[in-house]
């Protein structure tokens, strides 16, 4: 079955009133830059009286945006169930079960940063961001051989390993305070409590 895209007016669309995802302000702000910068690539899916069954965000930015008209898709023949159902199965669907090639992640987004490209319209946050690259850039593996801390030997009594990126000194500062541990701008690895 193929449908067909039109374009209605954004004054005319009706949110459903039982659309359970919310959609914060930074949220909409990165779809506005994402449309300022890709154009609109998915139309809203609405019903016959307009009322949106998927694409809340994307209608809430074109209002912000100013936009007298966006792409549509018009899904008829669904019973009131039906397009409860389908509000819900979208969202979910949008972000189920979803898993990122860490490494090539890191390498396509390195790749944009050198080309310059604005890499906030991807959606990550900065944060997410800093992390992917660190990822991409430091292969702790010889460091870690050559660390001298032990591997968790899967016993109760034995040693668990966690590795930790800090964005930010803050953020280090609040770890370090929180485990009452020194960490320097030098320490690469450290042992909780400290190493008999």
């Amino acid at each position: 079955m193929q449908h067909k895209i039109i374009s209605i007016k954004t004054d005319t669309l009706i949110p459903y009133a039982g659309n359970a995802k919310k959609h914060s302000a930074d949220q909409i702000d990165k779809i506005v830059a994402s449309i300022k910068r890709f154009g609109f690539t998915a139309p809203v899916l609405i019903d016959e009286a307009g009322m949106i069954l998927a694409g809340h965000g994307r209608s809430v930015a074109a209002v912000q945006m100013g936009l007298k008209e966006i792409p549509c898709i018009v899904i008829d023949g669904l019973s009131e169930t039906e397009k409860a159902a389908y509000v819900i199965a979208d969202n979910k669907l949008a972000d189920y079960g979803i898993e990122w090639d860490e490494e090539m992640l890191a390498a396509e987004i390195a790749k944009l940063e050198a080309e310059d490209f604005d890499i906030s319209l991807l959606g990550f946050d900065q944060a997410r961001i800093d992390a992917i690259l660190a990822t991409e850039e430091a292969d702790l593996s010889k460091e870690w051989s050559n660390s001298k801390m032990p591997d968790y030997d899967g016993s109760p009594e034995g040693y668990g390993t966690i590795i930790v990126h800090f964005t930010n000194p803050e953020s280090r500062a609040s770890f370090a305070k929180a485990l009452d541990i020194k960490i320097t701008d030098n320490v690469k690895f450290c042992w909780y409590p400290s190493k008999p």
